[in-house]
């Protein structure tokens, strides 16, 4: 997310929702309804980027400084590390394609977020400060 950029808190909280309910119950269905979002206003894409964001630290927390297995790195972790660092559009909807392919591939998006939220906070004693997304 850059810096200064803000998302909408009503656009923040339909992403946060989109999401959630693609983890929780992966389908084409869900990914196609996330997408349709996406495509609705430009400040969706942003808003995208700070529930994923806010996942992926909340993920970090819940994993605590424990090893995290697999799923580190990958093609979620690519693409999610593109749509951060630039929340376009054209990132947003590669994303939402690789998961369009398999819905299950969100299974390794969170587990690729998770590994990014604890790459965030550093080492055991040395914490980094990280901005938390608006929302």
């Amino acid at each position: 997310m850059a810096v200064g950029s803000q998302a909408r808190p009503a656009t923040s909280g339909a992403a946060w929702t989109l999401y959630l309910a693609l983890r929780d119950e992966p389908s084409p269905a869900r990914v196609m309804a996330l997408a349709q979002w996406l495509r609705q206003h430009p400040s969706h894409t942003v808003s995208f980027d700070a529930a994923l964001t806010l996942w992926a630290l909340s993920g970090a927390a819940l994993q605590g400084r424990a090893p995290f297995p697999a799923h580190r790195g990958g093609t979620g972790r690519l693409l999610f590390d593109a749509l951060h660092h630039c929340p376009c559009h054209e990132n947003a909807e590669r994303l939402v394609g690789w998961l369009a392919d398999d819905p299950a591939r969100v299974r390794q998006l969170d587990a690729a977020l998770t590994g990014w939220g604890l790459a965030q906070s550093g080492p055991v004693g040395e914490r980094r400060r990280v901005r938390v997304p608006p929302g």
